[in-house]
């Protein structure tokens, strides 16, 4: 994979945000700021962070990989065709963020702080705090609706 710059090196959240874009795309057109959050947690049991969103769309956008629309994110051409080839493999979703963060050639996690951008070109801060609390909202949904359904 090209990457954009080599200070522009993708990181290991950028792989965390595309293939929860690729994976929130398969049931929507776009993927929005809360189910890149939602999905997200779904693949790495965390919450993404307003610098991660705001660093790794940057460079995802920037290098081809993914597209803003009017309401969300869409993969671009090159992350569709390696999104073909990995979900013709199959296999557990640790070893498709693994296989995506090796497509973007992503240096490994590394303990320290996190990105803290002052830029807010494609995540406000107020976008970012909406987008949880409409994910966080969502989920305390779900489970009430599991807990029901289970003690019924």
């Amino acid at each position: 994979m090209t990457k954009t710059t080599p200070q522009e090196a993708f990181e290991w959240w950028d792989a965390w945000i595309l293939l929860a874009i690729i994976y929130a795309t398969r049931s929507d057109h776009s993927a929005s700021l809360a189910a890149i959050i939602g999905v997200g947690d779904y693949i790495n049991h965390a919450i993404l962070t307003r610098g991660e969103l705001e660093t790794g769309l940057r460079r995802l956008i920037g290098a081809g990989l993914i597209a803003r629309a009017d309401d969300g994110f869409l993969p671009g051409e090159p992350a569709q065709r390696f999104w073909a080839r990995l979900e013709a493999q199959g296999g557990a979703v640790m070893n498709q963020l693994q296989s995506t963060a090796s497509f973007l050639g992503a240096r490994n996690g590394e303990p320290g702080g996190l990105p803290n951008p002052s830029t807010q070109d494609y995540v406000t801060k107020e976008q970012f705090e909406a987008a949880a609390d409409q994910y966080h909202r969502s989920a305390r949904a779900s489970q009430i609706g599991i807990r029901k359904q289970h003690d019924a």
